[in-house]
């Protein structure tokens, strides 16, 4: 079985074991969707999955491939479909069905599922050779961001200049088990275990990226540098003109939320000070700029 080649049935592929998917996977740029079931039921989809590919189509620049593989991903009484874009496979969206369940039944889960991933980018001028470039720099799926990798994103002759425009495209998980969600911008990221202030610096300050740009799940960054408790990166965010999270005012003896107002009295504080001395100086007139600059925020708390 190892051995055996990949068969070409019309417009459907048989692998024949998942050594055979793994090597496919890794040298196309296909769409691939594969479709895994136990072997005495790979006959009965032949006809549904070549119906499938022949009657459904998609508006898309990538060339969608099928794929067949007679054995289960699982167990003996799942069969599921697994979706690779970029030779990566996009684990939050695999779609599983007790394999009684008809054919029929399933097509419109399918055929959403693909609709939805093969809309390659959130913008038209976004590739995502640099989409995972940048949003992998700042720490997408793993415990390290890398600044200097960053910077050679950056460089690439098709970054479009927009930072906010490179987010996530869809649900998925990668290494150690980390889910990375839809619509989340490279700032996001950059909350996580890498722990990289360069990288958050680099985003907020030479990027100007929106800090408080929203995930698909109605996140912002400072939420998720609440998540990962950091409280150097909400304290930052803060200074920076982050939007407080209303779980704020409710949740004042948690540690960290302790200090996120201990921060934030110093801010007001620093900002009114500022405020006073230039009300005192030749610079009064100019007041009104040089204070929001200096203090992003005038950060709303109960004193």
């Amino acid at each position: 079985m190892e051995n055996k080649p990949v068969e070409e049935l019309d417009d459907l592929l048989m692998f024949p074991c998942p050594r055979i998917v793994k090597e496919f996977i890794q040298e196309t740029d296909d769409f691939v969707v594969v479709f895994y079931a136990e072997p005495n039921l790979c006959q009965s989809f032949i006809s549904d999955v070549l119906n499938f590919s022949r009657d459904t189509r998609f508006d898309t620049k990538y060339t969608i491939t099928y794929a067949l593989a007679p054995f289960s991903r699982f167990n003996t009484f799942l069969s599921t479909v697994e979706f690779y874009r970029n030779s990566r496979l996009l684990d939050g969206e695999t779609l599983s069905w007790n394999s009684n369940m008809p054919f029929a039944k399933l097509c419109n889960r399918i055929q959403d599922s693909i609709a939805r991933l093969t809309k390659v980018t959130l913008s038209k001028d976004v590739l995502e050779s640099d989409l995972d470039m940048i949003l992998d720099a700042c720490g997408r799926g793993s415990d390290r961001g890398d600044l200097h990798q960053l910077h050679s994103a950056l460089q690439s002759s098709t970054y479009n200049g927009n930072i906010d425009s490179y987010r996530q495209g869809c649900t998925e998980r990668r290494g150690q088990m980390l889910q990375q969600v839809a619509l989340a911008t490279p700032l996001m990221f950059a909350m996580g275990p890498s722990n990289n202030l360069m990288i958050v610096k680099e985003l907020v300050e030479e990027l100007g990226c929106d800090i408080n740009a929203l995930c698909s799940q109605n996140y912002s960054a400072l939420d998720y540098a609440f998540m990962w408790h950091n409280i150097e990166f909400v304290k930052y965010l803060i200074t920076f003109g982050a939007h407080l999270p209303r779980a704020l005012s409710t949740q004042a003896s948690n540690p960290l939320m302790k200090a996120t107002i201990q921060h934030c009295r110093k801010i007001n504080k620093s900002r009114q000070e500022l405020s006073d001395s230039l009300q005192g100086s030749k610079l009064r007139v100019v007041a009104f700029v040089l204070v929001p600059f200096a203090y992003r925020p005038k950060v709303a708390i109960a004193c």
